[in-house]
């Protein structure tokens, strides 16, 4: 099942149920990330959501959130943080009594096997069990059951529990970066164990989170992601932190399909938890990647603190280039192109950049108000609401758009349309904007034979 999820959305924050549940509702993603702490602070609003998608699901239980200085863990009133604290009392002790004490909790509070295999189990039975339990003692339980049994709602209670369980995982980074490795390497292994004896052996997925530094250190990074490879799991997520895809050098592009090949020595599934059009094209090379996760408009790559959401910030995303890009720029490209400040009114816009509903009202993206001054007494203008819905529409629809150009289209191909868009939009948005298209041009032309010559059919 894990090999057939290629298009994977983490589901943010509550505003966003509607795009999921509404004109996005069906075949524009293959699967669902939800965030441990949401559940943990929210789980009738989870369970309801997941009642209504019928699409599988996985839940990041977020263990390397106390991990982190007590800066990320408490809230502005010094106690700590609501949905952490939920998040500790499902799993227990050591975070349980070390969020309770204020403290971060260190790879010395799981010295002991009895720690290691509590953890692993209470954290395993929130993924496996809260979601059902949930539902099974509120008023939907009535018509979950009767949904059930009913041949024609296509809702079964195996669409009720994640399609994989997240092993415990922490930050591999510093100095320390070995004992946390072979902590993480433990539980994922006890896990593996839990699911076979009492989960009816669900498939178990190893979180691999890193720090740039490690991915850039060939030594280190051999040893981190060969000690995964060999792992008994049925699929990796990586996530290295902040590895913003489109600024990366092309030495970082190139460690990180080092890193996948080290990963992917078997059948495998390798996910990329934050990822963009890169990872998109490294699903169309063996051996690298099996599916690539993202937010709603945001969420191409993510630090791993501070712990939590964020507030996303409305740009148009723009389909030739493959990133986002302020208002500013895209009027930049309206004009040179002498496509009008509405270039949705030209032709040549739509089927040049973008044909959606959204881009047939292009102003409608610029559209803004002033926030409260700060204490320069300086004011930003902040996008409306319907300018951040229209430009999310927008980029659900080119990202969807994307999986299915990489998947149709040879590599040769879509290196062909980089370096054309590379050149075409150069004049007007300069070497910062389109210089992501040659990077990556240039890290996965090399990979051109190892890929079909010819369109899929």
């Amino acid at each position: 099942m894990l090999n057939n999820l290629k298009h994977l959305i983490r589901y943010g924050t509550h505003a966003e149920k509607d795009f999921f549940l509404g004109d996005f509702s069906s075949g524009y993603y293959d699967a669902v990330i939800l965030n441990g702490n949401m559940v943990a602070y929210s789980l009738g609003a989870i369970s309801a959501f997941i009642l209504r998608i019928h699409s599988p699901f996985l839940i990041d239980p977020q263990t390397h959130a106390f991990q982190h200085e007590t800066e990320y863990l408490l809230g502005k009133n010094g106690e700590p943080k609501l949905s952490l604290s939920k998040l500790a009392t499902f799993f227990g002790d050591p975070v349980r009594s070390s969020l309770a004490k204020k403290r971060k909790i260190s790879f010395s509070d799981f010295t002991s096997e009895e720690s290691k295999i509590n953890f692993v189990e209470n954290v395993s039975k929130f993924q496996v069990e809260a979601i059902t339990n949930k539902l099974s003692s509120q008023e939907e339980a009535e018509y979950v059951q009767y949904a059930i049994k009913d041949t024609d709602s296509n809702l079964s209670e195996r669409d009720l529990k994640p399609a994989a369980i997240v092993a415990p995982y922490f930050f591999i980074s510093g100095n320390d970066y070995k004992h946390w490795l072979d902590l993480n390497i433990d539980l994922v292994n006890k896990t593996k164990k839990y699911s076979t004896e009492k989960c009816g052996s669900m498939p178990v997925v190893a979180q691999l989170v890193v720090s740039r530094e490690i991915l850039g250190d060939e030594s280190k990074r051999e040893e981190v992601f060969f000690a995964y490879s060999v792992l008994g799991c049925e699929g990796f997520l990586v996530w290295v932190d902040s590895f913003v895809e489109d600024e990366m050098p092309e030495k970082e592009l190139n460690d990180f399909i080092k890193a996948l090949s080290t990963l992917k020595t078997s059948n495998k599934t390798v996910h990329n938890l934050y990822g963009g059009y890169f990872s998109i094209l490294l699903t169309k090379l063996s051996n690298k990647l099996d599916g690539v996760c993202h937010g709603l408009e945001y969420g191409e790559s993510r630090g791993v603190v501070p712990i939590g959401g964020g507030v996303p910030i409305s740009k148009y995303y723009f389909p030739p280039l493959h990133k986002r890009l302020k208002y500013a720029d895209l009027v930049k490209v309206l004009r040179a192109n002498k496509w009008g400040n509405n270039g949705s009114k030209n032709a040549e816009f739509a089927s040049s950049v973008c044909d959606c509903v959204q881009c047939t009202d292009i102003s409608k993206f610029g559209d803004s108000k002033p926030g409260k001054s700060d204490k320069r007494g300086v004011r930003r203008n902040y996008p409306t609401i319907e300018a951040k819905q229209h430009s999310l529409k927008h980029y659900l629809y080119s990202k969807v758009r994307e999986f299915k150009s990489v998947k149709k289209n040879n590599l040769s191909l879509l290196i062909k349309d980089m370096n054309d868009q590379g050149k075409k939009y150069l004049p007007a948005l300069g070497e910062e904007n389109v210089g992501n298209l040659v990077r990556w041009k240039n890290v996965v032309h090399p990979f051109v034979e190892e890929t079909p010559s010819t369109k899929a059919p």
